[in-house]
């Protein structure tokens, strides 16, 4: 059996490194609890259905791009302490940093 090139080698390393994209998926009761307490409440579609389909066909078009693409289950609870213990608004910026972050420490644990 041939061994794989130092570049074959180097590329599927690059290749499973590669970072996941969260995306910040509700469930009703915590998409309601987040919109509540959001800084933005603005920025949520008017009712969860709404919003679920939007992410749905975000999600997909996303993953035609060729970005590896995962929703991240929030819990509303969990973020609401981690933005209240890094003094954090709950707004779109602030949940997008809790996801990446969510993401880095499994990450970190799994490796």
């Amino acid at each position: 059996m041939k061994k794989p090139s130092p570049m074959q080698r180097l590329r599927a390393k690059s290749k499973a490194r590669m970072p996941v994209v969260g995306i910040a998926w509700y469930s009703a009761d915590n998409w309601a609890r987040v919109k509540a307490a959001a800084t933005d409440p603005d920025r949520f579609e008017a009712t969860y259905a709404d919003w679920h389909a939007m992410a749905v066909d975000a999600l997909a078009d996303i993953r035609k791009a060729g970005i590896d693409a995962d929703p991240f289950n929030i819990d509303a609870g969990r973020l609401l302490a981690w933005c209240l213990m890094h003094n954090k608004p709950n707004n779109a910026a602030s949940r997008a940093e809790f996801v990446s972050e969510m993401l880095r420490t499994q990450g970190d644990a799994g490796a």
